[in-house]
């Protein structure tokens, strides 16, 4: 609606909720698969010579796989939702509004299921509800598989991890009344089980400044259910974690995962640059078989899921195979990341690429002279960039050993780069750089991760230094793609 105009909702659009308008979550009812925003993209690719943007969206309804709700309100009759735009006013998207749909219509309805059960606990005694001002203030909800080797996003009986994300210090004592929501959800989730059970395992995060735009803390603490929880992303089984980041489109992530696939060549040395668990690269690492994995990712909640996932490959799809892994930090010399790879995938924030990542894909070639000495350069300030950032590096050699090591010249830059955005506005201008720094635009696909917002997923395949056979085979892959997405859409 334009600026404003109060927005009504209309049951019969694509969309067809019933507290469109009201909650912020989304900004569209209908043209769910062509945004305002995907418009502009299609120009934009246009200007810079590609006549084909592909949208691609995988369902329109039951989509979201993870989902973060605030719970505000009184004791007892808590609300757990999304804020009101512009406000920190909860609007209520759990539990019936008859005769109206009752529950949030792009959630995987078991989410819905298990926030309406969370509802029925209260959050705390009233002394600490006003003391504190609730202590309960926010929810994570995962779907995990029912069954091993699942999909969750396919999966109608698909239990849920529940995060309770509380506004205390994580080192409260026992005995503190503040503990009782977790009591009453451990006594819940030991309850003997039913054919299909609702709750997976439940997680106590602690968030003790609730200032903080930040949902979750630091704190962890594991209360009862498995710790860890399998899905299936691109043929190769996935820990996730509560706390490492995740897509929440499952459905949609297994199709970009799937051209991304047709974008790298059969035994690929790959670097992944912002992995969280490794899901892009551990896919890659079977469908391609790729010589060798480099995984880099900043959270270190990301890496425990990593290696437990990277362990049950081993045993099972790579038996076969030699590995190699090593915990680093990354500092600021992203060259290391880059040495012996030849794709180059990057999954980014919001905010793109950082001066330095991009600075090192645009370098010119150094002369082995002029290499020496960049090299005794970086030798002197290790120290100083070792405490630059906490990133986890985790390498695998796959087939027949490790990424060699530099022979006493700058590491040749990777010929191919895949490069998946979920902000256009920092796309646009890494593309600028980019492609004035020797980069060539090869193909863009904008995928719907959020549909009912103005918003894309874009992936971008660029390259450097390719002939002929590299462009037919990189052609013959992405035809079969669009053979794939033409089905699904």
């Amino acid at each position: 609606p334009p600026p404003g105009a109060v927005a009504v909702a209309d049951l019969r659009s694509e969309l067809g909720c019933a507290r469109f308008g009201s909650c912020s979550g989304c900004s569209l009812q209908d043209g769910l698969a062509a945004p305002p925003l995907y418009g502009e993209a299609v120009e934009f690719f246009r200007g810079l010579g590609l006549t084909e943007v592909p949208a691609v969206m995988k369902a329109a309804r039951g989509w979201r796989c993870r989902a973060k709700l605030a719970v505000r309100g009184p004791v007892g009759r808590p609300l757990i939702g999304l804020f009101r735009e512009g406000s920190h006013e909860v609007v209520d998207i759990v539990g019936p509004i008859s005769p109206l749909p009752p529950a949030c219509r792009a959630h995987h309805p078991r989410i819905n299921e298990a926030a309406a059960l969370i509802k029925e606990v209260r959050p705390g005694t009233e002394a600490a509800a006003v003391a504190a001002g609730g202590l309960l203030r926010y929810l994570q909800l995962t779907a995990v598989p029912s069954q091993p080797g699942g999909r969750a996003e396919d999966d109608p009986l698909a239990a849920v991890q529940v995060v309770l994300v509380l506004n205390a210090p994580p080192e409260c004592e026992p005995d503190d009344p503040r503990k009782e929501p977790k009591s009453r959800a451990r006594a819940k989730a030991q309850k003997p089980p039913s054919v299909a059970p609702l709750v997976h395992s439940i997680w106590l995060n602690f968030q003790p400044d609730a200032a903080r735009n930040s949902v979750l803390g630091e704190g962890w603490r594991h209360m009862a259910g498995p710790a860890a929880a399998w899905q299936e992303f691109g043929g190769v089984a996935a820990c996730v974690g509560p706390g490492s980041f995740v897509q929440a489109n499952y459905g949609a992530m297994q199709l970009v995962l799937g051209e991304i696939a047709n974008m790298v060549p059969y035994g690929s040395r790959v670097t992944e640059l912002h992995a969280g668990i490794g899901v892009i690269g551990l896919s890659l690492a079977t469908r391609r078989r790729l010589a060798a994995l480099r995984c880099v990712e900043v959270n270190p909640a990301a890496a425990e899921p990593f290696r437990t996932s990277l362990e049950r490959a081993m045993r099972t799809t790579w038996a076969s195979t030699q590995e190699q892994q090593q915990q680093q930090v990354a500092g600021s010399q992203p060259e290391r990341f880059l040495e012996g790879c030849d794709v180059l995938v990057v999954d980014p924030p919001r905010k793109g690429l950082g001066q330095s990542l991009l600075a090192a894909l645009t370098r010119q070639p150094q002369s082995p002279e002029s290499a020496l000495s960049s090299s005794s350069s970086s030798s002197s300030s290790s120290s100083s960039s070792s405490k630059a950032a906490a990133a986890v590096a985790a390498t695998v050699a796959a087939t027949h050993g490790a990424v060699p090591e530099a022979a006493g010249c700058s590491p040749a830059l990777p010929s191919r780069l895949v490069y998946l955005s979920c902000g256009f506005r920092a796309l646009q201008g890494d593309l600028a750089v980019l492609l004035s720094g020797g980069w060539r635009l090869r193909s863009a696909t904008a995928y719907l991760f959020f549909p009912g917002t103005d918003s894309l997923e874009t992936l971008v395949l660029l390259s450097r230094g390719e002939g002929d056979e590299a462009d037919q085979e990189l052609e013959e892959g992405q035809e079969g793609l669009r053979k794939v997405q033409g089905k699904v859409q």
